[in-house]
């Protein structure tokens, strides 16, 4: 009898993408994303305090209003960056793309979905991440992949670590809310 390969799917919905975000967020991407919200709130604050002179001195009520929206939109990104950036992700996702089977293949990781199917190998692994739900194999291209761990097949999301370790030759750098327990 053949042994199946190990495989595993993953829908890519909001909280996935979320995760995702920050992830990112946390391991690669930490001071740009810090300049980028810092710069939403203070554009955001400089908005309201031109609305606020305009209140005072001017009382165009017109372009008082375009500034608060403004202030508003630049505001809420700089809090929930990470919440709109996901939302901005799903929305601009194909629905055909939105849900992969990942198989674990001997020298290459193959995904496939509704619209295709794409071979990635491993050794284009720039980084591993793993969370209390998923490994996020993320390519030198910037481009990340969430294999989901609940799901896996032919394997426990333990074998699919190590898998994806020794052949990407990457060690999965925990990205969780807590730590988890280490072997007794």
């Amino acid at each position: 009898m053949a042994q199946q390969r190990m495989r595993t799917h993953t829908d890519y919905d909001y909280e996935r993408l979320l995760e995702l975000k920050r992830v990112i967020g946390k391991a690669l991407t930490q001071k740009r994303a810090a300049r980028q919200r810092a710069a939403n709130i203070f554009l955001g604050l400089f908005a309201l305090t031109l609305a606020g002179v305009l209140v005072i001195f001017e009382k165009h009520w017109a372009f008082v209003a375009v500034l608060v929206l403004t202030a508003l939109y630049f505001i809420l990104w700089g809090v929930f960056y990470y919440q709109l950036a996901a939302l901005a992700t799903l929305r601009s996702l194909d629905p055909k793309t939105a849900s992969c089977d990942y198989f674990l293949e001997k020298n290459y990781l193959l995904v496939t979905n509704a619209k295709d199917g794409v071979q990635y190998r491993y050794d284009t692994c720039l980084r591993l991440f793993e969370t209390e739900g998923n490994l996020y194999f993320i390519m030198q291209d910037g481009q990340g992949l969430i294999l989901d761990k609940a799901s896996v097949k032919g394997g426990t999301a333990d074998q699919m670590k190590i898998w994806m370790e020794e052949k990407s030759g990457k060690k999965a750098e925990w990205m969780g809310k807590s730590r988890p327990a280490q072997g007794v």
